[in-house]
């Protein structure tokens, strides 16, 4: 099994690396825009989708297409699950990677920014049924914007009766809002189930 971890700058790097080695695969950063051969990519991410908007659309042009043309399974996680959004609304609207059709917005006035601590997942009608014993399991979040969205989510979690996605999934494209790395040994054993799973999803 071939990782990537996609190093642009903007993101929990070493930490995403050291869990994938948790997992028991080894990962490599790549931070030069190339060709690449993979089996999964992952995009991390801590920052602004605008930073995150303007670097990859600039300095990765070649990786960004081999993503659209579905050439590997690609795993967002936080940030990196946002920018996989048409476009988003922070500091100005940006052009996301369109892989979602949906916006990336500021969450409600109602509901205390930023999302910060472990939130219970709701896991519904997933068609990754290996999502199923993740149900009402919490993994830790910290955002102020989160994907504006009814199509393609496979979890979510409340906030003052507020549903926020936390897991969207379509073809070879699965997102994150919140940190596998960071949620303890249910986060890592996720994350070993996505890659594990990810030549079959």
């Amino acid at each position: 099994m071939k990782i990537y971890i996609l190093n642009y700058g903007l993101g929990n790097i070493r930490s995403i690396y050291n869990a994938i080695n948790k997992c028991g695969y080894n990962a490599k950063l790549i931070s030069e825009d190339k060709k690449i051969n993979c089996d999964v990519l992952i995009i991390p991410g801590v920052g602004s989708f605008s930073q995150a908007s303007k670097i990859l659309n600039n300095k990765f042009k070649i990786i960004l297409k081999l993503i659209k043309e579905n050439n590997f399974f690609l795993l967002g996680i936080c940030l990196g699950m946002q920018i996989m959004a048409n476009k988003g609304n922070e500091n100005g609207k940006h052009s996301g990677l369109g892989i979602f059709d949906s916006e990336v917005k500021m969450i409600p006035k109602f509901i205390e920014k930023p999302i910060i601590g472990w939130k219970k997942t709701i896991i519904k009608n997933s068609k990754l049924t290996f999502l199923e014993k993740y149900h009402n399991h919490k993994f830790y979040h910290v955002h102020s914007y989160y994907l504006n969205s009814k199509k393609n989510i496979h979890g979510y979690i409340v906030e003052n009766k507020f549903k926020i996605p936390s897991i969207v999934y379509k073809k070879n494209y699965l997102g994150l809002q919140f940190h596998p790395e960071k949620s303890g040994k249910t986060g890592l054993k996720l994350l070993k189930d996505i890659i594990k799973n990810a030549r079959y999803i």
